[in-house]
């Protein structure tokens, strides 16, 4: 798992990095920072915390809260993409982009294992996210686009809930493996 760790690190800092415009109070600040300073007041940070977070957690063999704070990181990236429809492309939205790619497949097998548990960390993430204020992109001031990222994860969930067989199937037709094995 080093490999992952370091790999999601490089990419953070190269793709900082890239923009040709001075940094703005939207955009990420990236260091190495532990699992508690990562997680202190995370409600009021840029929303690539969350998937340092989730890289670290996944690093640290704490899957299902990577997991977690993946998709909570999703949801807030997510609306925070929606509420700033200008900011450059190449910045926010290309990061975004790039962390689903490097984290995404990892923590989406892991969590595929167990369907069961995946639709249980889903609802976490859904109520966690429900319960927690966003200093960094205010749900008050964004109510729409929330309400379109919440319904948007609460199809997902269901999507897993209703295909756990064909979840497990396709994951054995893949050479992956299942809780129950």
């Amino acid at each position: 798992m080093q490999v992952f760790s370091t790999s999601v690190i490089l990419l953070l800092l190269l793709l900082s990095g890239c923009s040709a415009t001075p940094p703005s109070s939207h955009e990420p600040v990236v260091t190495e920072q532990n699992l508690d300073e990562l997680i202190t007041d995370i409600e009021n940070k840029h929303p690539v915390t969350y998937f340092l977070l989730a890289a670290n957690l996944f690093k640290a063999d704490d899957k299902d809260q990577a997991v977690e704070w993946y998709y909570i990181g999703q949801m807030r990236f997510r609306a925070y993409l929606m509420a700033n429809p200008d900011l450059d492309p190449s910045a926010d939205g290309a990061l975004y982009a790039s962390l689903k790619s490097v984290l995404g497949p990892q923590i989406n097998e892991h969590a595929g294992v167990d369907p069961d548990k995946w639709v249980t960390l889903i609802n976490n993430a859904i109520n966690w996210h429900q319960s927690h204020p966003n200093g960094h992109t205010p749900k008050t001031k964004y109510p729409d686009i929330y309400a379109e990222v919440e319904a948007g994860f609460m199809s997902f969930k269901e999507q897993v809930a209703k295909n756990k067989d064909e979840i497990r199937k396709q994951r054995e037709q893949n050479g992956l493996p299942n809780h129950d094995e």
